[in-house]
């Protein structure tokens, strides 16, 4: 989708990323009530929103991996993308044991 649309893949990129940030700013800036009364779905919106921007970015990053990095280097650049993922889904375990501690 993203390498057949009109511009190229910097206007689908861009919107996920405003996508993204405007789902995470609706959550973390504004009161549960508001977010109920005024945005169709509730929370559930924000949280789609988040969802499909991480489903537009992040494979376009993995796709622009192979042509950013030299073809030796290639493998090690996937390593890091991983571990680094890797971390990310340590810190979602984290927090939702803190949830769960905290209630």
């Amino acid at each position: 989708l993203a390498y057949r649309s009109p511009g190229g893949i910097l206007p689908v990129l861009l919107f996920g990323a405003a996508l993204g940030s405007v789902s995470i700013a609706t959550l973390a800036c504004l009161p549960v009530n508001i977010i109920r009364s005024y945005i169709p779905g509730g929370v559930i919106m924000p949280i789609l929103g988040i969802s499909m921007a991480h489903g537009i970015v992040i494979p376009i990053f993995m796709g622009i991996i192979p042509q950013t990095c030299s073809p030796d280097q290639t493998g090690m650049a996937f390593a890091i993308v991983e571990v680094i993922g890797s971390i990310f889904n340590f810190t979602n375990i984290l927090f939702g044991w803190l949830k769960d501690t905290t209630g």
